[in-house]
């Protein structure tokens, strides 16, 4: 389940997750020449590949539209862990692929979305 901005879409697909560890400006080689690193905070950015039935190009129509808007940003809901999380985010890149077109509905496949986490969900 993928939501945006209370749409809820219920595409099968694969979700890659990347956990963004961000740190201050002083981290780094400490004179003793031993690592340092000042942890602020965590986001979780995704990627989702998307497979879209036949069946369901209407509503992939719709899922495109909302998130290739030139928003500045989207609440998502998306799968963490055994349940899901909530944050605000962006849309960096939007890719899909027009397969054939089949009694007059365009069939698009290897559909990726990417999103940026603009809030973290874990602080020092």
């Amino acid at each position: 389940m993928i939501e945006i901005d209370g749409s809820r879409y219920d595409f099968p697909c694969d979700i890659t997750r990347t956990a963004r560890i961000m740190s201050s400006e002083v981290s780094g080689m400490l004179m003793n020449l031993k690592e340092y690193n000042d942890a602020l905070a965590t986001y979780y950015d995704y990627n989702i590949h998307i497979a879209v039935g036949v069946n369901q190009m209407s509503r992939y129509a719709e899922f495109y539209e909302e998130v290739t808007a030139p928003v500045n940003e989207h609440t998502f809901t998306l799968p963490y862990n055994q349940g899901y999380i909530t944050f605000k985010g962006m849309v960096t890149t939007t890719t899909d692929t027009r397969l054939r077109e089949v009694n007059g509905v365009t069939i698009w496949k290897d559909i990726n979305v990417s999103i940026r986490a603009l809030e973290p969900a874990k602080r020092a």
